[in-house]
């Protein structure tokens, strides 16, 4: 078992141990959020004709070379109709967008550029020749690459996959987290508080976070401060792809997870991080499973989660991303950190005057949930700098929000 080991070296050994789920073939409807396990091709032209980009006239530019000019309308073309006439000179027909364009039409006149008098159209300027008309194909062609294996897949894409006929698509299975927490003081949301009990917040706001990956997170409730309870929670939850534990971990006289664990035949893999918050942090494989032991301060549960186990499930679901957004911005006060440690600082994003401005969310105490709740970034200052001055630019992680 390593201990005292670096934020950047945690990582690294966490990463190491991310195995892939298998892939799963779905419906492109029920692809949202999840990761793409095969490259995607065009399978068609898109779009498949030339067509309009507005509702107006066809013509010829010819025709149109000198203004005012008016031109004989002979019929009118609505989007999905084959229109079998040729357009001939001296003639518009009356076209609707999206509709193939007709032999001899190579310019679109939009109707508020015209005006039409019975069974004729007068224009009034001069017309370009393809002028308002989308070329087949114009969007992608027939054999382009559209996605690449390890896309998360958004909404424009189902659209994009439903354009082109794309019925199912192979994904990532989405991995199962089975999340409990451990302490005599617990007691679930809905339940009364004596003065000396805590809900249990520390299952639930992983549960969020684990769904936010798009992966299953199954809550197994609270397991008591008893090495018995905690060997049948463990092992209840080994049918799963990963187990999270909150609390237990550190020196307390109830905290037997990581002795339990060990009983269990499990490999610590490394315990302590030089980090704040979350120093406790320890990850572990029992039966080949990862096992994800946390801190139980809400905070420290939460940011842990954000540095080590969002990017572990990500690739476990062979994502080109990590799921995580890093910009650039002016820190807005002096922050003295300890050398020698990682700090990971909840910080308010704002932009001001075309600048990312980030601002502390106030005390930074790991039992501080709210400064989980007015955050919107993580500023990750590695343990070389004991110091940022004001006005200085440092990357700051953006919080999942979707």
């Amino acid at each position: 078992m390593i201990e005292d080991i670096s934020y950047s070296e945690a990582l690294e050994l966490v990463l190491r141990h991310a195995r892939a789920v298998e892939y799963e073939e779905l419906s492109y409807r029920e692809a949202l959020h999840r990761v793409l396990r095969e490259d995607i091709q065009a399978m068609s032209f898109h779009p498949p004709t030339d067509n309009s980009a507005m509702d107006g006239w066809g013509v010829r530019a010819s025709d149109c070379s000198e203004s005012p000019v008016q031109l004989q309308v002979t019929g009118t073309i609505l989007a999905g109709e084959e229109w079998r006439g040729s357009l001939g000179s001296g003639q518009a027909v009356r076209i609707m967008t999206g509709a193939t364009i007709p032999e001899g039409v190579d310019a679109i006149v939009p109707f508020e550029e015209g005006e039409e008098r019975g069974m004729n159209v007068m224009i009034s300027q001069r017309v370009n020749a393809g002028a308002h008309i989308r070329r087949k194909g114009e969007d992608y062609k027939e054999g382009d690459l559209l996605f690449e294996s390890g896309r998360y897949i958004t909404a424009p894409d189902i659209g994009v996959l439903a354009s082109m006929g794309k019925i199912t698509v192979k994904v990532s299975r989405r991995p199962v987290v089975s999340i409990f927490s451990t302490g005599n003081e617990l007691v679930e949301p809905e339940e009364q508080t004596p003065g000396c009990k805590i809900r249990n917040s520390n299952s639930y706001g992983l549960e969020a976070q684990v769904k936010s990956c798009g992966a299953v997170a199954r809550v197994l409730g609270i397991a008591k401060d008893e090495k018995n309870v905690l060997k049948e929670y463990i092992i209840q939850a080994m049918d799963s792809d990963m187990l999270v534990i909150t609390g237990g971990i550190s020196k307390g006289t109830a905290d037997y997870v990581k002795e339990v664990m060990q009983e269990l035949g499990a490999h610590i893999v490394f315990s302590k991080v030089r980090q704040r918050p979350g120093k406790p942090f320890t990850f572990s494989l029992l039966r080949e499973k990862p096992v994800f032991l946390l801190p139980g301060n809400p905070v420290s549960t939460m940011v842990c989660f954000e540095l080590y186990m969002r990017p572990f499930i990500m690739k476990a679901m062979q994502s080109n991303t990590n799921n995580v957004l890093t910009v650039v911005a002016c820190i807005d006060e002096n922050i003295a950190t300890k050398k020698g440690r990682t700090d990971i600082l909840r910080v308010i994003m704002k932009e001001e005057q075309g600048k990312n401005i980030a601002s502390l969310t106030g005390a930074q105490g790991s039992g501080i949930l709210t400064s989980m709740v007015k955050a919107n970034g993580l500023l990750i200052i590695p343990e070389e700098v004991n110091e940022i001055k004001k006005g200085e630019e440092w990357p700051v992680r953006i919080l999942n929000t979707f």
